[in-house]
């Protein structure tokens, strides 16, 4: 072991200490940050001594989710693995989950390393850390203003497809015709996953579709069934370019049978076979299982349930919305800010399907964008003929407390927000209780 990498994992233990103990936050970046720009390939070196599998989740939406449910099927199978917990999918977040797993003498002593990944930056992660497996999850248009058209995103993940190992196996999402179309370039093992057709509990998606053209003849595709967005049973009228096979496809009873993280469940089954796991074993291996903050939990707090759905963009906000008609709820708190973690342009919310909202009594609206909600909804409560009571409050803080008093006991307050105000809103829920959904 070097003397260098020796130093710099002590100092990187002393940082990550030194941001929980002065409760600077939880040492998610910066360690890794301030190593980073020590050594840039610190990441790469690391890695490549041990002798570990590292498998790699990207797309739009659900990394996290993802991640956290292999891990939960790895670990309780008796496959040891650690991924990076906190969320933080840049090369600051990595290097930092590597600073807080790798001992002073460079040895993880895990088999497998789960890393969730930033879709803008999956090519250059590649580069360092070969994986022997990659996710694909989906892929849908997100923070315009950094990310640019999905066509952008593409184009790295072709470049990463020529850098990834032959004998990797790729897992690929069959209800997205982009990741089929891109996955059929690559040479590698595909392993395909995707919803069934035909169920009932499933909610069909009319309106918002990223993707409607076929990319191999331009022309428009026809849909058999749209469960999200662009995702569904989908198939080139011209062309016959269309949804293939799928390994995994029944429904998870984990979730909400409406909500993208069904497509999560059936992503970490499909890379769980991969281990040998078979089907019914990684099912069982779900039970239990706790999402990870605000992706579908529910937090009990002095007597009131808040059931926390994450929303950084059109699809995954209409999904979470689809939840409020499912659980009938009757009070909605939604969050809006434009920070530089959210995307400093905030002109999607026009995107979002907000019929759900219509049937609430009650809206609550916060965040730095607060105002720009609320004339979104204006918008689409003005023909209602018995629109929702509607309250404004820019302070996430002092909302939350409102929103909770106007919430009964017997039937859980619904939080929507943006990244960021899921933050503050985990500021403010520390302590509580955090209940299975």
């Amino acid at each position: 072991m070097r003397t260098l990498d020796f130093i710099l994992i002590v100092f990187g233990k002393f940082l990550h200490f030194l941001c929980s103990y002065a409760r600077l936050g939880s040492g998610s970046s910066f360690p890794g940050r301030m190593l980073l720009v020590i050594d840039s390939q610190i990441i790469k070196r690391w890695l490549s001594k041990q002798d570990i599998k590292v498998i790699v989740v990207t797309g739009t939406n659900g990394k996290t989710t993802t991640a956290k449910l292999l891990e939960h099927i790895l670990k309780n199978n008796n496959i040891s693995c650690f991924r990076n917990s906190s969320g933080a999918n840049l090369f600051s977040g990595i290097a930092s989950c590597l600073i807080k797993e790798i001992s002073v003498f460079g040895l993880l002593k895990e088999k497998v390393a789960i890393f969730e990944i930033d879709e803008n930056v999956v090519d250059s992660f590649i580069k360092q850390a070969p994986p022997s497996m990659v996710i694909f999850l989906n892929l849908f248009r997100d923070q315009l203003d950094r990310y640019g058209e999905i066509d952008r995103i593409i184009k790295r993940w072709e470049k990463a497809l020529y850098l990834i190992p032959f004998d990797s196996v790729l897992v690929g999402n069959a209800d997205d015709p982009q990741i089929v179309h891109l996955l059929q370039k690559a040479k590698n093992s595909i392993s395909y996953f995707g919803l069934p057709e035909n169920q009932e509990s499933l909610k069909p998606e009319k309106n918002l579709a990223d993707i409607v053209y076929c990319p191999s003849c331009i022309t428009r595709f026809e849909y058999k069934e749209r469960f999200c967005g662009h995702l569904g049973l989908w198939e080139c009228p011209k062309c016959r370019f269309s949804r293939p096979n799928v390994f995994i496809k029944e429904l998870v009873d984990v979730f909400q049978a409406d909500s993208l993280h069904q497509y999560n469940a059936l992503a970490a089954l499909c890379a769980s076979e991969k281990f040998g796991i078979c089907s019914k074993q990684a099912r069982h291996s779900l039970q239990g299982f706790k999402p990870a903050f605000g992706r579908g939990e529910i937090v009990r707090y002095r007597k009131k349930k808040a059931h926390l759905l994450l929303a950084k963009n059109p699809i995954s906000f209409t999904d979470s919305l689809k939840t409020l008609s499912s659980e009938k709820a009757k009070v909605v708190f939604l969050i809006l800010n434009n920070h530089c973690q959210d995307g400093k342009d905030v002109s999607w919310i026009w995107d979002v399907d907000f019929s759900e909202v219509l049937k609430m009594e009650k809206i609550v609206i916060s965040g730095n964008c607060a105002k720009e909600l609320r004339l979104r909804l204006s918008y689409s409560l003005h023909q209602n003929t018995a629109p929702p009571i509607i309250y404004t409050e820019k302070r996430v803080k002092k909302a939350l407390k409102f929103a909770l008093s106007i919430s009964s006991e017997e039937q859980p307050l619904f939080i929507i927000p943006t990244y960021t105000a899921l933050l503050e809103i985990n500021k403010y829920f520390k302590g509580a209780d955090h209940l299975c959904t």
